[in-house]
């Protein structure tokens, strides 16, 4: 039965209250993220710069060709993908393998999960620094045991080829835990009627890990994968403490690249056309990841 327009009147008077109370919440979200988010698409399309711009032009798609055919821009591209895809699977992997270890260890793994998530709760600043100091090759704390076993110091972050694969590693070292403490968390539930009859029928610990732990805990995977991703995209801190995108541009990631362009250089116009780029990129990559998850939920 169709309702009158009265009736849809009467309705929106009485929650106006409701609309009232929730209105203040509108609008605060739009003033903190819509027109940011507008404001830096305008400025996209235009000659903007930090230092003031006396005849400001639109310039319309001009600063996002200029960052396609801008090296830096692509090698920053590139040290996002590889920072991406070296960091977010070596957590999944890592972090899964600690969950089952905790899992397997019982009570005990209650107690040693709090230890293995005190990465976690250090600031990535914090981090970044620390692991700098612990790099560092005159008396970097990992150098000075590798000259006490006579092995040759190593110059972590002076390796244009290998400095990239370093950061990885902090991040790997900081983040695994969250993987941990997800996967972790959904062990709790895992149908064990179903692990002890494979283990009655003779099925052994790999074949119950792919069979059924590993697709019992796909939902989780896919979210700590996602929201790895999101944050491995983004990755800036632990860049600026660590190598300030060197030697060279070799750990130079887009976040980075970003904050140089428009801190820098003074060129907002660029810097705005390339974090539109990247926000486009996690909007790609989560809408995928989304669909991806929704199939999972629809086939179990």
């Amino acid at each position: 039965m169709k309702r009158g327009p009265s009736a849809i009147a009467d309705d929106l008077r009485k929650n106006r209250w409701y609309y009232g109370l929730i209105a203040p919440t509108i609008v605060i979200l739009l003033l903190i993220n819509i027109y940011p988010l507008l404001y830096s698409v305008y400025v996209s399309l235009t000659n903007y710069k930090l230092t003031g711009v006396k005849n400001l032009k639109f310039v319309g798609l001009k600063n996002y060709i200029d960052l396609f055919g801008n090296v830096d821009f692509l090698t920053s591209m590139r040290n996002t993908l590889i920072f991406v895809v070296c960091a977010v699977s070596s957590e999944l992997v890592v972090g899964l393998a600690l969950a089952l270890l905790l899992y397997r260890l019982g009570p005990l793994g209650n107690t040693m999960l709090s230890f293995f998530l005190l990465p976690m709760m250090l600031t990535p600043v914090i981090v970044g620094i620390m692991w700098r100091f612990m790099y560092n090759y005159d008396f970097g704390m990992i150098n000075f045991f590798l000259s006490k076993l006579g092995i040759e110091r190593v110059a972590f972050l002076s390796d244009s080829s290998k400095a990239i694969f370093y950061l990885c590693f902090v991040d790997l070292w900081q983040w695994s835990p969250y993987v941990t403490l997800l996967t972790y968390g959904s062990l709790q539930s895992l149908p064990r009627d179903q692990v002890e009859s494979a283990n009655i029928d003779g099925a052994g610990v790999f074949r119950v890990f792919y069979h059924i732990t590993l697709p019992f805990l796909s939902s989780t995977l896919w979210i700590c994968t996602l929201v790895r991703i999101m944050d491995a995209i983004r990755e800036y801190d632990k860049v600026y403490t660590m190598t300030m995108g060197g030697p060279g541009n070799a750990t130079e990631t887009a976040s980075f690249y970003i904050y140089r362009q428009a801190f820098k250089f003074f060129k907002t116009g660029s810097a705005a056309a390339a974090s539109i780029i990247l926000l486009i990129i996690t909007i790609i990559i989560s809408n995928i990841f989304i669909k991806r998850m929704r199939k999972n939920e629809y086939k179990n």
